[in-house]
């Protein structure tokens, strides 16, 4: 609207284009004066827009909100900022949420932090959860961490956990660890499973390997324990080993038996042979029996079916 009247002092909202011309003018949208002598409306600045002519001041665009002329002066209106994007009020633009945060809905004043388990991405509008085999420990994480081998991870974990003993991972990023089968072992947080040493057994999924009892031996990598056989013998965790000479051992014996003055033994034996009748033997450990002299004598075998001990000398025979 002009005027044709004389105006020394123009109302608020309003310029006189031609100075001391008595017209004056409704600043435009976009412009504002709130001096009484202007001669040119000033442009809203950035963050602020009028909307209406004849404007005393410039509106600041809300929180979530930025000017429709972005860096620049002048604006008519505000624009809503989009998910994943946020302002401050009196903003000229919208700025991306930062890695780790996010927002939601459209016209955030602010981005909100992802929580343990997730993460996201610059300008997401949600947080995406860890997928298997990965994890986050903190609040606003731009990435989940990769679980070494020797652990796993469920969906939106806050921790890598260690395979329990008797299961073993051997690569990374999974959320499954594997059993460990019967003559191997696995401790917790195994990456492979380990073969049980000889003298030792173990069942599936076994933490460790368990000693062989005495009498019982085995060899690497065995489910189970095997009996000592005749001469041989194993205290608990050992090997069966052959008897010394002169020594004897029944089936599973944890310890070989050194044959006595007046017995013997060859190899392989369950048990000691008395000397026959005309031998004799003094000493223990031997694997024969000597022969009576000429003149001298010694009990008949029949005499020692028992297992009771042979002659140790040889008697003189009688005339």
């Amino acid at each position: 609207m002009k005027y044709s009247y004389a105006c020394s002092l123009c109302p608020m909202g309003k310029y006189q284009p031609t100075p001391n011309s008595g017209q004056y003018e409704n600043c435009p949208i976009g412009r504002y004066s709130h001096g009484t002598e202007a001669s040119v409306c000033d442009l809203c600045e950035v963050g602020t827009y009028s909307s209406t002519i004849g404007s005393v001041i410039c509106t600041s665009c809300g929180a979530g909100e930025a000017s429709a002329n972005g860096s620049n002066p002048g604006a008519t209106s505000c624009i809503t900022c989009p998910a994943g994007e946020f302002s401050t009020k009196g903003s000229g633009s919208c700025s991306k949420c930062l890695p780790g945060t996010f927002s939601s809905t459209a016209g955030s004043g602010i981005c909100q932090t992802c929580l343990p388990g997730s993460y996201s991405e610059t300008a997401d509008s949600v947080c995406t959860t860890c997928p298997t085999g990965k994890m986050s420990a903190s609040s606003g994480a731009s990435e989940c961490t990769t679980c070494p081998a020797g652990k796993i991870a469920v969906s939106g974990a806050t921790v890598c956990t260690s395979c329990p003993a008797g299961r073993y991972q051997g690569s990374a990023g999974t959320n499954v660890c594997i059993s460990a089968t019967a003559g191997f072992y696995a401790p917790e947080g195994a990456t492979a499973p380990t073969l049980c040493s000889a003298g030792t057994y173990s069942e599936n999924e076994a933490g460790s390997c368990s000693p062989c009892q005495a009498g019982y031996s085995s060899s690497s990598g065995a489910s189970a324990c095997s009996t000592c056989g005749v001469g041989t013998a194993s205290t608990a965790g050992g090997l069966c080993e052959k008897c010394a000479t002169g020594s004897v051992a029944p089936i599973g014996a944890s310890q070989c038996t050194v044959c006595k003055a007046s017995m013997y033994s060859v190899t392989n034996q369950s048990a000691c042979n008395p000397c026959a009748g005309g031998t004799y033997q003094p000493d223990a450990s031997t694997t024969a029996c000597l022969s009576c002299p000429a003149g001298k004598r010694s009990p008949e075998p029949a005499s020692f079916t028992d297992g009771s001990p042979g002659p140790t000398a040889c008697s003189p025979t009688r005339m």
